[in-house]
C-alpha cells in the first residue's frame, strides 16, 4: 500500500495519535492512514508509548514526521505536543485546515475524500464525524476533528491547547472534560460555527454501534465497543456485517485486531453468514438533560455559595464549561464512603458530604446512573440542581 499523497485541494495538515499497549499497529491502522493521507499535504504521527520496528517503519512511509513521547496525556496531550512544541503558533497559521485523528476506531467505511468534499460545502469553522447534543453539555466526538483557517489564523486553537490541556495528565476524565467538551464549548462561545458529518440522534455509539452505522451512516466503528463493558457479540457481528456488505470495508482487519486486544474469537464466515439476520440492538440513547444553560447560570448566580457534587467527568466538564462564571463555588463534594486521592480539584477543596452544612446549594455533577443513586441520600433541606431527566426528587428546588 502506497503512502503517496495525490490531488490535495487544500493546504491541509494531519496530526495522527497512535497508542497500543504492545506497540503494534495492526492492518486497520495502515488502511486508515492510507485513506487519510490522500487528503493531506503533510502528516505528523505522534506515538504515545512504545512502537515495534515494523510498525515504526510503516508510520515513516506515511508521515513526514514521527514524534515519540511517553504515554501520558492521552491523545489530547499528543496533539498539544505537536501544536504547541513542534509547530508553534505562527506555523499553525500557515495551514488551511488541520485534522486531528486517533486510532480508536475502525474505518473509514466511506473514503475520507468523500466525507471531506461533502463537509467542504458546509459553512463551518470546525467539524467532526459525529455530534452529541445535550443542551449545555454538547460536543463533537473528538476522535476525528477538523479545524479550518479562521480558527488557525485567530490563534484560538493554539491558545486553548497551550493553556487548557495538561500534556502529562493520567486521568482520562480530565481529557474528556478539557479536550472534548471544553474545547468545543470554548470555540462555540467564541462564535465559531460547527458541524458534523452525521448526527446519530444521541444513540450510544458503543451499545448501538449497528444502528449508528445502518440508520445514520456513521462511517466508523469504535474499538471500545469490543471491550468487556460494551461487548455484545450479536450487535457487533451485525455492525461488522454492515461495514462489509453495505460499505465494502474489509472486516478481516477488525477481526484480527479484536482477537489480539480482547481475545474474542469471531470468524469472517460467521459474520457474513449470520450478521445480516441478527436483530437490531435494543435502542439505547444517552440520557437527556433536564437543565439548559440559562437555568444553570441562574442557579449559580442566585446562591452566595454552592458546591459541585462529584469529581468525575461530568463535574469536570461543568468546570471547563462554566468555571469563569463560578464566582461563588465553594468546593467539590464526594460521598462519605468515597475516597479521593486528591484534597483539591481546580484549586477548590474536596469535602465529604457529611462535612458540609445542611441546606447547602448543590449541583449534582454526576452521570445519570450515579445521580439516581446519590440523590436518595441527600438531605431534604439541600437545594439541589439535578441535570438529568428521570432523576426525580419531590422537593427539588430548581427555580
Amino acid at each position: 500500500m502506497s503512502g503517496s499523497v495525490k490531488k490535495i485541494k487544500s493546504h491541509r495538515l494531519g496530526i495522527f495519535c497512535f497508542f497500543d499497549r504492545d506497540g503494534i499497529a495492526d492492518e486497520y491502522v495502515e488502511y486508515l492512514l492510507g485513506d487519510l493521507t490522500k487528503n493531506l499535504e503533510k502528516l505528523i504521527i505522534v506515538i504515545n508509548g512504545c512502537v515495534n520496528h515494523n510498525s515504526l517503519q510503516m508510520f515513516e512511509r506515511y508521515a513526514g514526521q514521527v514524534v515519540l513521547r511517553e504515554n501520558r496525556g492521552f491523545d489530547a496531550g499528543a496533539y498539544r505536543e505537536v501544536i504547541v512544541n513542534v509547530l508553534g503558533e505562527q506555523s499553525l497559521k500557515d495551514w488551511d485546515e488541520i485534522i486531528l485523528c486517533n486510532d480508536t476506531f475502525y474505518g473509514p467505511f466511506i473514503p475520507f475524500e468523500k466525507i471531506i468534499q461533502e463537509m467542504d460545502e458546509k459553512k463551518v469553522d470546525f467539524w467532526g464525524l459525529d455530534y452529541r447534543e445535550g443542551k449545555f453539555l454538547s460536543f463533537i466526538q473528538s476522535y476525528f476533528l477538523v479545524f479550518r483557517k479562521s480558527i488557525l489564523i485567530s490563534g484560538d486553537l493554539f491558545r486553548y491547547m497551550k493553556d487548557s490541556i495538561e500534556p502529562l495528565d493520567e486521568d482520562i476524565s480530565d481529557v474528556y472534560a478539557a479536550f472534548e467538551a471544553g474545547l468545543f464549548s470554548y470555540l462555540a462561545k467564541q462564535g465559531y460555527r460547527y458541524g458534523s458529518y452525521v448526527y446519530t440522534g444521541n444513540y450510544d455509539v458503543y451499545y448501538n454501534a449497528d444502528r449508528c452505522i445502518d440508520e445514520y451512516g456513521l462511517p466508523i466503528l469504535k474499538k471500545k465497543c469490543f471491550s468487556p463493558k460494551y461487548f455484545s457479540k450479536e450487535t457487533l457481528m451485525r455492525a461488522m456485517y454492515l461495514a462489509d456488505k453495505k460499505f465494502g470495508y474489509d472486516i478481516h482487519s477488525i477481526i484480527a485486531n479484536v482477537h489480539r486486544l480482547y481475545g474474542h474469537q469471531i470468524s469472517y464466515e460467521s459474520v457474513f453468514a449470520d450478521g445480516g439476520g441478527l436483530e437490531k440492538s435494543p435502542k439505547r440513547k444517552v440520557p437527556d438533560l433536564l437543565v439548559d444553560e440559562e437555568m444553570f447560570l441562574e442557579f449559580i448566580e442566585r446562591h452566595s455559595e454552592f458546591y459541585i457534587y462529584g469529581t468525575g467527568i461530568i463535574a469536570k466538564k461543568i468546570w471547563y464549561l462554566f468555571g469563569r462564571e463560578m464566582h461563588h463555588l465553594k468546593g467539590f463534594v464526594i460521598s462519605d464512603g468515597q475516597e479521593s486521592e486528591k484534597e483539591t480539584l481546580f484549586g477548590f477543596p474536596i469535602e465529604k458530604y457529611s462535612m458540609i452544612k445542611p441546606g447547602s446549594a448543590l449541583i449534582l455533577g454526576l452521570d445519570f446512573k450515579n445521580s439516581k443513586e446519590v440523590i436518595l441520600g441527600l438531605r431534604r433541606e439541600d437545594e439541589v440542581l439535578v441535570l438529568w431527566e428521570g432523576v426525580e426528587r419531590q422537593w427539588l428546588f430548581l427555580t
